[in-house]
């Protein structure tokens, strides 16, 4: 089977998507077909969710949160939200540029 090769269009952008108390954050490039007709490529780089408790209980975020990426060897752990976005956000920018 053939492998469909993206014709990528300048920089990504990120964006983020919100499931109940789960968020994933996208890339999103512009690429374009042989006759030119653009289209949005997203491809999954993070997903943050909530810690569970010592009762092995999904709870609010209280625990702190959990930063998953591309496999088990790239989990971590942030005290809030806030530190766990700011670390994806940078990982972004480290591997996109600015």
């Amino acid at each position: 089977m053939a492998t469909v090769k993206h014709p990528i269009q300048g920089r990504p952008t990120l964006t983020w998507s919100n499931d109940g108390s789960v968020w994933t954050a996208f890339t999103v490039s512009q690429a374009k077909y042989k006759r030119g007709n653009a289209y949005a490529v997203r491809e999954t780089f993070a997903i943050l969710r909530p810690l569970y408790n010592g009762h092995a209980v999904f709870t609010d975020g209280s625990f702190g949160w959990v930063v998953t990426r591309n496999n088990f060897d790239e989990i971590r752990e942030f005290p809030d939200y806030n530190m766990a976005k700011l670390y994806v956000e940078s990982l972004f920018t480290l591997e996109y540029g600015a």
